[in-house]
């Protein structure tokens, strides 16, 4: 029977072990200078090598070459890896959690090893032991003979006493990066004389979570194709169909602010049977590295998960957005996710969720950035990087003043009534808000009033700024103002007009 790759593939030597170097590293340095705790604690996710290091340390701290790493040369190392060395114990606590198994290991302990240096006793899930086990055990930890090495491993730390967690030496384990797993999946590849397609690899580090085991799982079915060039179309009956072209599409009609064009690639996703559960995660996963390289456009670090094309796709289209305008989109996202398993027409909530995208900016605010976007439209006397840092800059602060008066309605309605057809300008730290109305202009210079307005600004611009109300009767409701008089005061005080 072949083996599988998890088996096949399992790190013979510490320096296999990939994506816990914190705690290999440790390790090897204990062995290289006989410094052997008498209890190890290995807790951490699972499929990642807690199992697979604790087998490495008992060899090890039996054979071990200069490095520190298992001599594989001696007899020992090899009926260990065997599985027929009498003096490693493994016990699974998931079926052998009771105190009568506890106590056959006290009689265990009692006697010296037959031919290793150390008795080494490895306990899996030891989460699962019964309190009375716990208890019979904890004895055993706290006075064992010299020639007893205990490894615990568990994937639910916080339910193990803490008596016991306080013998032994902690190691924590974690998930394994996309870049390690990536690169281990490439390895296995080559090694089994396989070309396998790069968004296949990208596609099982995804769905791997950070598990090593089930990466080597999922990847072994792939390769059991039997073709030695694997590509997607391939794998389709086992890897989920990939929605990545459909979420680009989706965002360029954000970016375009075609709300049509849209609607019309969600429904582009019921004619394909993707799952829109999984669709929200993907597009969600999307929105992230918007966000990441909206912060950090030097970011490297998602580009084991998605592909260079998409890379590129999120660098050139992202200029438009500020942070703020991301952070607004994945709320949407995330909010209308959670009603899915509630609605009978499982694509609503997506639709839903692209229409409120859509609503956040104004036609306005989608032509400045689309505007961004095309190169023509860039003034000769200022060129590409401070014309994005400008109208960026624009569309957030009109939004935040837009999402300001809203909360300012909230808590006074009339207050907030009177501030929408107001002016917003900011110049250096001074910001002034212009009004139509001379009533206006005495309800808002009250005192309460402007603590309110003050209350809002001070998280978005600090509270180093001074606030201004000034009147100009040519601004009007109902969009009545002059444009002569509107483009005046915007050249004199470098401000935007927010309106409804």
């Amino acid at each position: 029977m072949a083996k599988t790759l998890y088996r096949k593939y399992r790190p013979q030597t510490f320096a296999d072990v990939i994506g816990q170097e914190h705690v290999t590293t440790t390790l090897l340095n204990q062995i290289k200078h006989d410094n052997i705790a008498h209890a190890y604690l290995f807790d951490g996710p699972r499929g990642v090598g807690k199992t697979t290091t604790a087998r490495l340390l008992a060899k090890a701290i039996n054979a071990h070459k200069k490095n520190g790493e298992p001599d594989e040369s001696t007899d020992i190392v090899q009926s260990i890896s065997a599985g027929t060395c009498m003096d490693l114990v493994e016990i699974d606590a998931a079926s052998n959690r009771r105190i009568e198994e506890v106590r056959d290991l006290k009689e265990h302990v009692k006697y010296p090893p037959n031919q290793a240096k150390y008795k080494v006793f490895i306990i899996d899930e030891v989460h699962m032991l019964t309190t009375e086990a716990f208890n019979a055990l904890l004895k055993t930890l706290e006075e064992p003979p010299s020639y007893v090495v205990f490894i615990l491993a568990t994937t639910e730390l916080q339910k193990l006493p803490e008596t016991i967690v306080s013998r032994c030496q902690r190691f924590d384990f974690k998930l394994v990066e996309p870049e390690v797993m990536q690169k281990r999946l490439q390895y296995i590849s080559e090694q089994e004389g396989k070309k396998v397609d790069k968004e296949i690899l990208r596609s099982i580090v995804k769905l791997s979570g950070g598990c090593v085991r089930d990466a080597e799982s999922l990847f072994g079915q792939i390769l059991s194709f039997g073709s030695n060039s694997i590509t997607i179309a391939d794998v389709q009956s086992i890897l989920p169909i990939s929605s990545s072209e459909i979420i680009k599409t989706l965002w360029q009609s954000i970016v375009d602010y075609n709300i049509e064009h849209s609607i019309n690639t969600v429904h582009e996703i019921e004619k394909r049977s993707i799952d829109v559960l999984t669709f929200f995660d993907d597009f969600l996963e999307f929105l992230r590295f918007v966000l990441l390289w909206r912060i950090n456009p030097q970011d490297t670090t998602p580009i084991y998960v998605i592909s260079e094309e998409s890379v590129d796709f999120i660098k050139k289209t992202v200029k438009g957005f500020t942070i703020k305008n991301i952070q607004d989109i994945i709320d949407i996202v995330i909010r209308y996710k959670q009603y899915v398993g509630m609605s009978s027409i499982k694509i609503l909530p997506l639709e839903m969720a692209v229409i409120a995208i859509h609503e956040l900016f104004t036609n306005d605010d989608a032509e400045s950035i689309s505007s961004l976007l095309d190169s023509k439209s860039v003034e000769t006397n200022i060129n590409n990087d401070q014309k994005d840092e400008q109208e960026s800059a624009t569309i957030d602060k009109i939004q935040i003043w837009k999402n300001i008066i809203a909360e300012i309605q909230l808590e006074n309605p009339g207050l907030g009534q009177y501030l929408v057809n107001s002016v917003f300008v900011q110049k250096g730290r001074v910001i002034t808000i212009i009004v139509g109305h001379q009533f206006h202009l005495e309800v808002i210079q009250k005192e309460h009033s402007l603590k309110l307005i003050e209350r809002f600004l001070v998280p978005e611009f600090g509270n180093d700024f001074k606030l201004c109300i000034e009147l100009d009767e040519s601004i009007r409701e109902n969009n009545t103002q002059s444009d002569n008089t509107i483009s005046t005061i915007l050249d004199t005080f470098g401000g935007q007009v927010v309106e409804d």
